[in-house]
C-alpha cells in the first residue's frame, strides 16, 4: 500500500509543466477580473462589489494550490530520497569476486568464485 501510494505521488509530480499553467491562468483570471470590478464599480458601485468576488476566489485557490504543491514537493523529495537511498544500497551491495577462468587437469576450464578465508 505504502509503495502504491509513494508511486502515485512521484508519477503526479513529475509533470509539474501542468501546474505552472494552472497557476499561471488563475493569476490572469484574477487580475482581469480585478480591473473589471474596479471598471464597473466606478459606474455602479453594487455591481463591482459583485464582480470582485471573482478574483477573490481566484487569488485565494492560487493560494491553496501553491500550498498544496509545496508539500506535494515536500512529500515527493523524501519519497524520492528514500528510494534513492535504498537503490544506492543495493547497488553498492557486491556481489562475490569471480576469477579468472582455471583450467583442471582434465583439460575443461570452470570459474572460480573468490573465497574469504574462514575465521577461527
Amino acid at each position: 500500500m505504502k509503495r502504491n501510494f509513494s508511486k502515485f505521488i512521484l508519477d503526479l509530480a513529475a509533470d509539474n509543466g501542468s501546474f505552472k499553467v494552472l497557476q499561471l491562468a488563475y493569476g490572469i483570471t484574477g487580475a482581469a477580473f480585478l480591473l473589471v470590478a474596479g471598471v464597473i464599480s466606478l459606474i455602479n458601485q453594487p455591481l463591482g462589489w459583485g464582480f470582485l468576488i471573482v478574483p477573490i476566489v481566484c487569488f485565494a485557490v492560487l493560494g491553496v494550490n501553491t500550498i498544496a504543491w509545496a508539500l506535494i514537493r515536500l512529500l515527493v523529495d523524501s519519497l524520492g530520497s528514500q528510494s534513492d537511498k535504498a537503490q544506492k544500497a543495493s547497488v553498492t551491495a557486491t556481489p562475490p569476486t569471480t576469477l579468472p577462468m582455471a583450467t583442471t587437469k582434465s583439460g575443461n576450464k570452470k570459474s572460480q568464485t573468490a573465497r574469504l578465508p574462514k575465521k577461527k
